[in-house]
Formats: C-alpha cells, sequence, structure tokens
C-alpha cells in the first residue's frame, strides 16, 4: 500500500534522491475538500430555475416599490394642483362678489343723489316760511335779534405750557388763566386787525 497522510484521496508524492536548484516558492495551502450531501447538490436546472425565481420576485417587489412610489408622488401633486386650483377659484368668487357689491354701492350712491336732487328740487322755501308762521306760530326775527358770526379764515391754537410735576394748585389755576386770558387776546387783536 502507498504512503498516504492525513486524507486518502491525496497521495503523497514520492521525492527522488537527486534534488534539484531550488527555488524559493510560496508554500501552497492544500485544497480543501468538503463534503456536500447528496440533499444539498440539488438538480442545476431545478437550482437555476429557484434563483431565477427568487431574482424575478425581488425584481417584481422593486418594481412595485417604485410603481407606488411614482404613484403616490402623482397623487400628491395633482392634490396640490387641485387645492390651489380651488384656492384660487374661491378667491375669484369672492372678487366677483366684491365687484357687484361695488356696483350696487355705486348704483345706490347715484339713486341717492338723484333723490337728493329731487327733493332740492321740489322744496319750496316760502311754503315752508309760510307754514311755519300760519301753524307753528313763529315770527320773522327783528333786526335786533339778527347775530352775525365772524368765522376766521385759518383756526386758532393756543398752546399751553408744559405741566411740572409738583404743582401746587394755585399755580395751576394761574396758569390755566393766563392761557385763557391769552386765546382771548389774540382773538381780540385779530378782530381789531
Amino acid at each position: 500500500m502507498a504512503e498516504a497522510y492525513g486524507n486518502l484521496a491525496l497521495k503523497r508524492k514520492q521525492g527522488t534522491g537527486e534534488r534539484k536548484n531550488t527555488q524559493v516558492t510560496p508554500l501552497r495551502q492544500p485544497i480543501k475538500v468538503k463534503r456536500i450531501t447528496e440533499r444539498q447538490s440539488a438538480d442545476p436546472r431545478l437550482e437555476a430555475t429557484r434563483k431565477a425565481r427568487q431574482i424575478r420576485r425581488s425584481l417584481a417587489l422593486h418594481q412595485l416599490k417604485m410603481m407606488v412610489q411614482l404613484i403616490s408622488v402623482v397623487l400628491i401633486l395633482a392634490g396640490l394642483f387641485s387645492f390651489i386650483v380651488f384656492r384660487q377659484a374661491r378667491i375669484m368668487e369672492m372678487n366677483f362678489a366684491n365687484l357687484r357689491i361695488e356696483r350696487q354701492m355705486i348704483r345706490i350712491e347715484q339713486e341717492n343723489g338723484q333723490m337728493s336732487e329731487v327733493l332740492a328740487q321740489k322744496t319750496n322755501l316760502d311754503l315752508i316760511r309760510h307754514v311755519a308762521i300760519e301753524r307753528l306760530g313763529l315770527q320773522d326775527p327783528a333786526r335786533s335779534q339778527m347775530v352775525k358770526v365772524h368765522v376766521p379764515a385759518y383756526d386758532r391754537v393756543v398752546y399751553a405750557a408744559p405741566l411740572q410735576r409738583e404743582v401746587d394748585e394755585e399755580t395751576y389755576l394761574s396758569s390755566v388763566f393766563s392761557t385763557i386770558e391769552g386765546y382771548f387776546l389774540n382773538i381780540q387783536s385779530q378782530r381789531q386787525a
């Protein structure tokens, strides 16, 4: 029987007595043999169809995920677009309602102006005077009862002195009195001028 080591499948080579020129070569590791049971080594065609079916399933699942994502993005965009269109439609409706109300206001103002014109034209001051004297007992004023009011062309503004923090009552009253006196002196000087 031949000499063998470890694994019976590998036989050890017998070396000859002669030595050749030796070169340093890296050591090769012995080949590891793995035992495969019959159940593991199925028919290669069945194994290939199983792998192909698994790849097809993963691709179909990936395509389904991509399709769902695409549909959801399209639905989101359609929802946003419809929301924007709906808001714009509401804004346009409100704008039309505002324009309708504005036109009604203009028409009512015109009618009001026309009614005021008609009333002014139909007003008879002599008739009003006659009714006031006859029915209500009013009299025409005498010349001494007529009062003429002089209305200045511009407003008079008299500024009060700024208030001090601690002011006694007498000082405050004297400042008010001087402010009022200044106002009336201002009016008198303008009447004389």
